[in-house]
């Protein structure tokens, strides 16, 4: 069986689930539809009281810094 992509219909359960309001169609789209980000990032905004901020140019790279760590870079040795 598939994981299915959850929708705004879905996001909206699961905040009303956990008491909380937010903009469920914008978190399903910063989330890509994927339950996991989107409980992570659910759980991001309402820490950073940003559940009731306008998310429609929101981006996960916001939410998580994807920079490399140059200590992790490999050398071109």
């Amino acid at each position: 069986m598939a994981l299915q992509r959850w929708t705004e219909a879905e996001v909206g359960k699961y905040l009303d689930a956990k008491g909380l309001s937010s903009n469920a169609a914008e978190i399903a789209r910063i989330g890509d539809g994927l339950p996991g980000f989107i409980a992570e990032l659910i759980d991001w905004l309402a820490a950073n009281d940003r559940l009731g901020d306008d998310l429609s140019s929101m981006t996960l790279a916001e939410v998580a810094d994807v920079t490399p760590d140059a200590d992790e870079l490999e050398d071109d040795d």
